[in-house]
């Protein structure tokens, strides 16, 4: 019995470690991206409809398929509603490219692009960027559409207002 007991928590660890989840698409009802499922995996766009909110939890790793050197069919997070995504300096968020080899290229995926026009908002703390060919680009700025709190772009992101 305890041989069982055993083989049945074993299996759950390895399910919980290989633990991951694929994402593309429209995000359309209320939406948080836990640390249990982490990490999360962006095949395609994905884009967050207006009223609606997409949370990330603390230590989410957000991985971004590569799918094309061409920046048009690259991958993105397009917002038309809010991302709540609030790191801890202890569990920062990250963004980071699902390949650990390089294509020669700069630029993995486009980044973040925030729609104000259709009621897009971000509220970032504690973010890592890597990779991106915008990193966080706005169609335009109001002043409580944006706010961040310790967050770092690195290799390769910029900021498009």
């Amino acid at each position: 019995m305890k041989k069982l007991v055993l083989l049945a928590l074993f299996a759950l660890l390895i399910n919980f470690a290989n633990a991951q989840t694929n994402v593309s698409g429209g995000i359309f009802s209320n939406t948080t991206w836990t640390l249990a499922n982490s990490p999360y995996i962006m095949t395609g766009p994905v884009v967050v409809f207006p009223n609606v909110t997409l949370t990330i939890e603390p230590g989410v790793v957000v991985k971004i398929k590569e799918l094309s050197s061409n920046l048009s069919l690259q991958v993105y997070l397009e917002l038309r509603g809010k991302l709540s995504a609030k790191g801890t300096s202890a569990n920062p968020i990250s963004f980071i490219p699902d390949s650990t080899t390089t294509t020669g290229l700069e630029y993995m995926w486009q980044g973040i692009l925030v729609k104000t026009v259709h009621g897009g908002k971000i509220d970032l703390d504690h973010i890592i960027f890597n990779n991106s060919y915008y990193g966080i680009n706005y169609d335009d700025v109001l002043y409580d559409t944006l706010r961040f709190n310790e967050c770092s772009l690195k290799k390769y992101n910029s900021l498009y207002f």
